[in-house]
């Protein structure tokens, strides 16, 4: 369960902001709860996305997943070898409660997973990803409850490397991000 997605199945979840409460047993996350790549041209995407201090994100199974913006990305590698699950340019201040919990990511099932220029702030957590590796450039987990312009130029930086790649998938779609962040000292970052 999500706050904006349940099951993300190789689509792009882009330019979106949870400020409500989820709870559900296992893969919770404030934007989205199972996020994961589909067949060999399809990725899955996590673009642009916050989820705020309004919002308390809960698993409560045994070893349940969650995360400030996604509870579980998986690839399947066994049968899609060259696919990869991003998230990219997100931030997430709210709390987190769970067994294996991420201000960021839950948990990931393996390093083809990119977490890039994303930021994860003091919200029951001491990690940006519970458990699990990725791939990916400045990422951060952060203590205090605040966010620096070095934290949005990171942000900013990952959607424009992302679009910068044009990715054309096989069934002829680009895949970019039209928006970008914007901040004013004292204030969280809002999309623009």
């Amino acid at each position: 369960v999500g706050g904006i997605c349940g099951h993300n199945y190789g689509a792009a979840i882009v330019n979106c902001v949870n400020n409500a409460d989820v709870t559900g047993s296992d893969a919770v996350g404030g934007i989205v709860g199972y996020s994961r790549d589909y067949h060999i041209s399809a990725d899955g995407y996590v673009i642009a996305c916050a989820s705020t201090a309004d919002a308390t994100i809960t698993a409560t199974a045994s070893n349940g997943k969650v995360g400030g913006i996604c509870g579980y990305d998986f690839i399947d590698l066994n049968s899609h070898k060259n696919t990869k699950a991003y998230i990219l340019g997100c931030y997430s201040h709210s709390n987190v409660d769970g067994d294996i919990k991420g201000s960021i990511l839950g948990q990931s099932n393996n390093a083809n997973i990119a977490v890039t220029g994303s930021y994860g702030v003091n919200n029951g957590t001491d990690k940006a990803i519970g458990k699990g590796s990725v791939t990916g450039v400045y990422y951060n987990y952060n203590a205090v409850a605040e966010v620096t312009q070095a934290n949005v130029d990171a942000m900013i930086q990952a959607i424009a490397d992302f679009n910068a790649l044009n990715i054309v998938t096989l069934q002829g779609e680009s895949v970019t991000c039209p928006y970008t962040w914007t901040w004013t000292s004292g204030n969280w970052p809002t999309i623009q």
